[in-house]
């Protein structure tokens, strides 16, 4: 009897870390991915691959991107990144690359709301103010935490209601620059430097046909 109690707390012990590594393996795999096609987009300042994890790559980033979400979070990077960007002040590309995409995907869910007060019976002034407060409070901004990594990777954030874009730049291990879905409600930004991440913001809208 002892032993098999011992046994059982023993594999309880050991349950929590196996959950907790499920899901930071489910985060890293992310970015690991596979992709099954790829297309090149020429960019004011260079070439993007845009990468399809299911088919299409341009239909499947519009399908993330068009898809209507409840929450959209924007995450400029990990804290290491925050740390330098307010240690040194050289991250305005990437400032400029969060607000060019943040519009873009606010532009898509105000649409959205626009469309539903507009129904509801307001007029078109009173719709578009009702669009601006609810995207105001349904997009946000958060740097990629542990505990943030973790419910990327159980799928409480990156799903069919909260979309998670993703921005990783040289301090967060990019290797090249490119633009995916890895699944429905994620879309990641990898670029080699912050300008070309800027360069992908400025592509993204452009493919998306959202002029920000």
């Amino acid at each position: 009897m002892r032993r098999k109690l011992l046994a059982l707390l023993f594999i309880l012990l050991l349950i929590p870390p196996y959950v907790l590594y499920s899901w930071y393996s489910s985060y890293t795999a992310l970015f690991t991915k596979k992709p099954v096609s790829e297309v090149f987009v020429k960019g004011p300042a260079g070439t993007v691959v845009v990468e399809g994890y299911r088919d299409d790559p341009l239909r499947e980033l519009n399908l993330t991107v068009y898809h209507v979400y409840d929450r959209v979070i924007i995450v400029p990077g990990s804290d290491a990144v925050k740390s330098y960007c307010d240690r040194t002040g050289k991250c305005q590309y990437l400032l400029m690359a969060v607000s060019e995409v943040s519009c873009t995907v606010g532009k898509v869910l105000g649409a959205h709301y626009y469309e539903i007060s507009r129904e509801a019976g307001h007029n078109s002034s009173r719709a578009k103010m009702i669009a601006f407060e609810r995207v105001s409070k349904s997009v946000s901004t958060l740097w990629l935490s542990l505990g943030f990594k973790l419910s990327l990777g159980r799928g409480s954030a990156g799903n069919g209601r909260v979309l998670v874009v993703i921005f990783r730049g040289p301090l967060d291990g990019a290797e090249e620059n490119r633009i995916y879905s890895p699944r429905m409600g994620v879309l990641v930004f990898e670029g080699r430097s912050y300008r070309d991440l800027y360069n992908e913001a400025l592509i993204f809208g452009a493919l998306t046909g959202i002029k920000c």
